[in-house]
């Protein structure tokens, strides 16, 4: 009973914890103690414990990483030492609560999964929602104050609720990252309906997030990972999803027909309002001249900026705006070593993904779920800037590894 008792409090912690970190609301510094404290608290129930390898390269690659910084910024009196070495140890730990959360629980380790799954996917995406929701309904002051402030993106900005001031609208769309790389799972995997429904709703606010901050990475994710995840279903799950589609086409078809003759009939009356709308929108115009805003502020000629100062800069410290770009953002503040550390890190989560791919002793749903949240993250992480920009979002994917790497070596003796 006090085992029992122990296991559901230390689970309620964790998930607590999760749900701080994904709305943001403290620092990065302020994880520390918490998940500091929820280590102790899992170490003390079990007293067993593991650490993989992977999660000894995590350690070395952001202490090598913050190492390096810190040399840098000696003689800068705002330097903030604390933050960047609470870096280091967030997520060291991120990765151990995951790898652990699961392995102190082998009779509910799969609905453990679907827990975590959602409380990250709908936590990170509430901050923005919350922003969404205040951009809104902000006052005509505040709207005036920005376009005198934020002339060059005050239309996209986004907002953050805690700390009351503007976000990048890169970081801020960032929030949606594991619900939109996940969308096919939420869709046809998710079996609780009040999680299911409520990630729908993440789903669609994501959307609206980029029609109200002009972003194209939602939608560009939303393509990839729901065409990924009916190509994956297809050859691991025998086309599951697409003979139950099938079925309810079947089924409704009925329905199904009305509603898109309605749609067609209401479609080919409003239809110049549509299209008018569309093509004055932002998100529009930024697809429209998306060769024009690639030749001139892609992401590749970053990345490529710096791969180009790499060997005037070995260590790091490079005079560039950010990289958009997990591993050459690395480079750019610390340096080659920490770069390639952190690809060798990125390489082993990989292999710990195709591994559980394959192992038939975990849930195809969950198998599929993680390949399509690594993939998925791992893309957004190559265009946007995480480190600097968003080190939460990183910590709660290192959380996601930590799962993923015991999910891939379960075993038949360690199934329900």
């Amino acid at each position: 009973m006090i085992k029992a008792n122990s296991d559901k409090i230390s689970e309620m912690l964790i998930l607590a914890l999760l749900f701080y970190v994904g709305l943001f609301f403290i620092e990065i510094s302020g994880f520390q103690l918490l998940l500091g404290l929820v280590v102790l608290f899992l170490s003390l129930i079990k007293r067993t414990f593991k650490i993989t390898f992977e999660n000894i390269l995590l350690f070395m690659t952001f202490a090598c990483y913050v190492i390096i910084d810190m040399f840098h910024n000696r003689a800068n009196p705002q330097y903030d030492y604390l933050e960047n070495i609470m870096l280091v140890t967030n997520v060291t730990l991120g990765y151990f609560v995951g790898f652990q959360f699961l392995k102190n629980s082998k009779q509910a380790m799969e609905n453990r999964f679907w827990k975590v799954f959602f409380v990250v996917s709908f936590s990170t995406a509430l901050f923005a929602i919350l922003g969404l929701i205040y951009k809104q309904f902000a006052s005509p002051d505040f709207v005036e104050y920005l376009k005198q402030v934020k002339q060059d993106y005050y239309g996209r900005w986004g907002y953050d609720v805690w700390l009351r001031e503007v976000v990048y609208p890169t970081n801020f769309n960032n929030q949606f990252v594991f619900a939109m790389s996940a969308v096919f799972g939420i869709i046809f995997y998710v079996r609780n309906r009040l999680s299911k429904y409520l990630l729908v709703l993440v789903i669609l606010a994501s959307l609206w997030s980029a029609f109200a901050t002009s972003t194209r990475t939602n939608i560009y994710l939303l393509i990839i990972s729901f065409g990924l995840g009916f190509i994956l279903d297809f050859v691991f799950n025998q086309n599951e999803v697409g003979k139950r589609l099938l079925q309810s086409l079947k089924k409704y078809k009925v329905i199904l027909i009305s509603t898109m003759i309605l749609l067609l009939i209401s479609g080919s009356i409003m239809w110049r309002q549509i299209i008018k709308f569309i093509q004055e929108s932002d998100l529009y115009l930024r697809f429209a001249n998306l060769e024009k805003e690639s030749m001139l502020n892609g992401r590749l000629d970053l990345s490529l900026n710096v791969i180009r100062n790499i060997p005037k800069f070995p260590f790091g410290n490079m005079d560039l705006f950010w990289a958009h770009n997990l591993w050459f953002d690395v480079a750019r503040i610390s340096g080659i070593l920490p770069m390639l550390m952190l690809l060798a890190y990125s390489i082993l989560t990989l292999i710990s993904s195709i591994k559980l791919l394959r192992n038939r002793c975990v849930d195809i749903r969950i198998r599929l779920t993680c390949i399509t949240i690594f993939i998925g993250t791992y893309l957004s992480f190559a265009i946007e800037p995480i480190i600097e920009g968003r080190p939460h979002l990183w910590l709660l994917f290192c959380v996601f590894n930590g799962m993923t790497y015991y999910l891939s070596n379960r075993r038949p003796e360690n199934t329900q």
